[in-house]
């Protein structure tokens, strides 16, 4: 059995690698994207409510109360989410 063997570049410097010895990168977690979500056990994916920083003088006890709740991303959107932060 013969092994195919390639010319690689890196960095200008050339080695020889055999087909066998190539691995794919491994996908690294988007980490802003991991601080603001989680997925539940259900594969939802859970997030805080916007808009509760500042100007909260002008908002009623009533919105800022209801803002405080966890709140759900739309299916749509899910699949994006967790691809970034790579959770199934």
């Amino acid at each position: 059995m013969t092994d195919v063997i390639f010319l690689m570049s890196v960095n200008n410097y050339y080695t020889c690698r055999r087909e066998t010895d190539i691995e794919m990168g491994k996908i690294k977690t988007h980490k802003a994207t991991a601080k603001r979500f989680s997925v539940t056990k259900s594969g939802k994916v859970k997030m805080n409510h916007s808009h509760r920083r500042h100007k909260l003088g002008l908002k009623t006890s009533k919105r800022k109360r209801n803002l405080r709740k966890t709140a759900y991303l739309s299916e749509t959107m899910a699949p994006a989410i967790k691809f970034l932060i790579q959770k199934t």
